[in-house]
């Protein structure tokens, strides 16, 4: 089993990460706009770092933001859709919000 330092190094070092994917997030939204699909792709990256580190609230509204730019640049039907609704559907069920979860996963 690891050590308590070993977990707090790793959480600390994903907490930077995060910090890095919404540096991303804003340098692209400035650049590309709102809804380019790069900042889809960038909101999926930063809300698995935040579910990793359990801040599901947060990583709620990044697979929710990403969600939506996904579902206008490529159809509701399209893999990358379901994957991300797949993952907001784990946050749901992490918040205990079964409900919303179970219509996430469908």
């Amino acid at each position: 089993m690891f050590d308590r330092p070993f977990v707090q190094a790793t959480k600390t070092f994903r907490g930077l990460g995060s910090l890095q994917w919404w540096g991303n997030l804003e340098i692209e939204e400035a650049t590309l706009g709102q809804d380019d699909p790069e900042v889809g792709v960038t909101s999926v990256r930063l809300a698995e770092v935040l579910s990793a580190l359990g801040r599901y609230e947060e990583a709620e509204e990044a697979y929710r933001r990403a969600l939506a730019i996904e579902e206008a640049a490529l159809g509701p039907d399209d893999p990358e859709v379901a994957i991300t609704s797949f993952f907001l559907a784990e946050v749901l069920s992490e918040l205990g919000r079964y409900e919303e979860a179970e219509e996430a996963y469908r």
